[in-house]
């Protein structure tokens, strides 16, 4: 038996049919949580982060019980031969390997299928479900060394992290949460404009391996709000009302 192990519901939707459509073998199981972002010491920290970053939002609140996920595919491996962890050269799926590794790297063989850019994007879910059946030719194995290693470091420094994780040559760097604030503030205009445009910018601007979610922006928005620094029209109490919102930026004396 083998287990097919990815990052995000996105991607394992298109594994899924992979595996349905185009015989990819194994089964799909998803870890659903955005790694780049946020503390990682434990759930109930994490848990609470999400809450804080949600506010007001508290009908869409994001609790992913991360390691109760990861605890969930340790208990029912059943048997499995191989996990085989579908990753890329984001910082996500940086963090993702090294806690696959952390989490079960004891008791189960692990290989791994590197999904390459798409164009300047990095992420499985940026593959069609044909395409990621093809590349089933480049799984390897990893080693025990590679895996031990990779659990270390999860272990010894990134389940100590928290802020924003983003992959800068080749190693992950943790930001403060405020570290981003700049540059949304720029890409809000001294005109009214859509809550989510500016966020629109900042995401699309991004680079590819450190890639930003609107939740994680609209947060900074809201806080921006608060600061005195963006003004808002429109209720900021439901994240359904969100798209009717206008801001600007407030000029600076």
């Amino acid at each position: 038996m083998r287990i097919n192990l990815v990052h995000g519901h996105s991607a394992g939707g298109s594994l899924r049919q992979a595996v349905r459509d185009f015989g990819l073998p194994g089964e799909v199981r998803v870890i659903d949580d955005d790694l780049s972002l946020g503390p990682l010491q434990d759930d109930k920290t994490r848990n609470e982060w999400w809450l804080m970053v949600y506010g007001p939002w508290r009908e869409v609140a994001y609790q992913p019980d991360l390691y109760d996920q990861w605890q969930a595919i340790r208990d029912n491996l059943g048997g499995a031969r191989e996990l085989v962890l579908w990753s890329s050269n984001s910082a996500s799926d940086y963090v993702f390997e090294r806690m696959a590794a952390s989490m079960l790297g004891d008791c189960v063989a692990l290989f791994r299928i590197a999904a390459p850019a798409s164009g300047k994007l990095e992420g499985v879910s940026f593959h069609n479900p044909e395409a990621l059946a093809g590349m089933e030719k480049s799984k390897r194995a990893m080693g025990p060394t590679e895996a031990t290693d990779w659990a270390a470091s999860f272990s010894n420094r990134l389940r100590q992290s928290s802020g924003i994780r983003v992959l800068q040559q080749g190693v992950i760097v943790a930001l403060p949460e405020s570290d981003l604030d700049e540059y949304l503030l720029e890409r809000c205009p001294l005109e009214w404009t859509k809550w989510y445009r500016p966020i629109g910018h900042a995401m699309g601007e991004r680079g590819g391996q450190n890639l930003m979610s609107d939740v994680f922006f609209s947060w900074r928005m809201r806080l921006l709000v608060e600061a005195g620094r963006i003004e808002a029209q429109g209720d900021l109490t439901s994240s359904v009302n969100l798209k009717d919102v206008l801001v600007r930026r407030i000029p600076t004396v």
